[in-house]
């Protein structure tokens, strides 16, 4: 059973989707309906391709266009093609009359149209119909000739442009794109070592000896101090005397005055302390006639233990030395703040134990804090051997804490590191090594390691052994090796890159294949030495 579909295309429906379309048809009769100005009005293989996909396809194939030129180029191709609203391809409009009767002679056709001689119905029918067939447009001689013309200046045009446009790139790939790669392997030579290095505060820069090698190091230092609380463990009956300071004045005279150590001070509520230390109270100072008094700080003890002498800050105390003198009411002292620490009586104290735990704790965090504030002072720039650095404690006091039943430890501590640049350990090492070979050599890599290190931070000394191997290679300047290749024949690239001294081998290449030199721009040589 034969199965008839219409398709309707769009104008800009191309001629990939219109075949799918008509190959995928389940009907037999396909009427391909083509809009006016269509995209498949460009070319009559269009209408071929969809001709021999139809057959293809088994199916029987019309073009239905209102556009005359797909009509024609349809014709053309061979298909079926006719006008939609007139069914054909061209509307011939013409009276058909019936055949006159005898005697009247010739029928005229009104409105001034041919006349038609009588001729037989049939006849004419025929005729008529054959008018009505579709027929191949034959284009004047002229215009053919002058199309030919054309399609033979557009195909040299073409053909110039292809050859310019050939030319051209040739010449921007030769000028511009064109490059050389030369990838360098060398021979390596390598030296192993193990040299005695001494490294000197003193020295200002690095030297080379037959038995050692000698560089510049530098001694950093840092110091902190900690206090720390801990609970004390011990019991023990303890008599403790009071302490404190008082700030002593001189309204006396403009003269300096020196007194002992355990010089008397007596408070106002006359508890007595002892003056710890020798001190000289300064001179005073006398403007106009009048007297400015000068002080002094100084520390005293409680002249018995006890709490009673834990006493609170006290104006006027007073030297009881000077009683009878002057003197007396000239010196006096001032507490701004209160005796404490008297004490008499059962205590928990600190024990030994609780001694030593207490300084192996304040130590580690003061050793702590001085690495880190190292690592700030050596930044990148030195090298600090682990058994370079030197870590001792000043100070250490154990003091009675003011809370029950624990006791303070106050520790200060130093660290000297001795570094050095490696950097200058690694060129000085590099040079030593170069004078074992009498070639011109550029160093390709460097490996040691330090040991059997002996110091002396205090003198700023220390001496270590580098043992390892440093590889060489020959020196090549890629700079001027560049600038020598620029412009080279392929040839005689190869003689320059194969002379070079030290070479194991090399690999040559030029870009775009048929470039036969070096490009004259540096930028486009690229040197790879491994």
């Amino acid at each position: 059973m034969k199965l008839e579909k219409k398709i309707f295309i769009e104008k800009t429906d191309d001629l990939e989707s219109t075949t799918d379309r008509l190959i995928n048809s389940p009907a037999t009769t396909v009427i391909l309906n083509i809009p006016r100005d269509s995209v498949l009005n460009t070319s009559l293989d269009n209408f071929h391709i969809l001709k021999r996909e139809s057959a293809t396809g088994k199916k029987e194939l019309i073009i239905e266009s209102v556009d005359d030129k797909i009509l024609e180029l349809a014709g053309l191709a061979g298909l079926k093609a006719r006008n939609p609203i007139f069914r054909v391809r061209e509307m011939i409009v013409s009276d058909i009359l019936p055949k006159p009767k005898p005697g009247l002679g010739v029928i005229r056709k009104a409105r001034s149209t041919p006349e038609i001689v009588e001729e037989d119905v049939e006849e004419k029918t025929i005729k008529i119909k054959q008018s009505l067939m579709p027929s191949p447009v034959r284009k004047p001689v002229a215009t053919l000739v002058r199309e030919r013309t054309g399609s033979r200046f557009v195909w040299i045009k073409t053909l110039v442009v292809l050859i310019l446009f050939i030319g051209g790139g040739f010449f921007v790939s030769n000028k511009y794109l064109s490059k050389a790669t030369v990838a360098i392997t060398l021979k390596e030579k390598q030296n192993n070592f193990n040299e005695r290095i001494e490294v000197l505060a003193s020295a200002s820069g690095f030297s080379l000896h037959e038995d050692k090698i000698t560089i510049p190091g530098e001694t950093l230092k840092a110091k902190l101090n900690l206090q720390m609380s801990f609970p004390a463990s011990g019991k023990e009956q303890v008599q403790e005397k009071a302490k404190g300071k008082l700030t002593v004045y001189n309204s006396y005279s403009s003269e300096v005055q020196s007194i002992v150590a355990t010089t008397r001070f007596e408070s106002p509520d006359h508890k007595i302390f002892r003056l710890d230390s020798k001190v000289t109270i300064p001179a005073a100072k006398i403007v106009n006639g009048k007297i400015t008094p000068s002080s002094i700080e100084v520390t005293v003890t409680a002249d018995k233990p006890g709490v009673e002498f834990n006493v609170a800050p006290q104006s006027h105390w007073t030297i009881p030395g000077f009683k009878g003198t002057p003197k007396y009411d000239g010196f006096y002292g001032d507490s701004g703040s209160a005796m404490s620490g008297g004490f008499v009586g059962e205590r928990v104290v600190a024990t030994k134990d609780d001694l030593a735990e207490a300084r192996k704790v304040v130590a580690a965090a003061l050793n702590d804090a001085l690495k880190s504030q190292m690592t700030v002072l050596e930044m990148n720039k030195f090298k600090l051997l682990k058994e370079a650095s030197d870590f001792n404690v000043l100070r250490d006091d154990v003091q009675t804490s003011a809370e029950e039943g624990k006791f303070d430890l106050f520790m200060e501590a130093e660290m000297r590191n001795l570094v050095f640049d490696e950097e200058v350990l690694k060129n000085a090492v590099v040079e030593k090594n170069k004078k074992n070979t009498s070639e011109d050599v550029a160093l390709k890599s460097l490996n040691f390691e330090y040991s059997n290190l002996i110091k002396d931070t205090t003198s700023s000394k220390m001496t270590f052994n580098v043992i390892g191997s440093a590889v060489f290679v020959a020196n090549i300047n890629v700079d001027s090796l560049k600038a020598q290749l620029l412009g080279q024949s392929s040839q005689d690239l190869k003689n320059t890159i194969f002379l070079l001294p030290g070479l194991e081998r090399a690999n040559i290449s030029l870009w775009p294949f048929w470039v036969k030199s070096v490009p004259k721009d540096l930028d486009n040589i690229n040197i790879e030495i491994k």
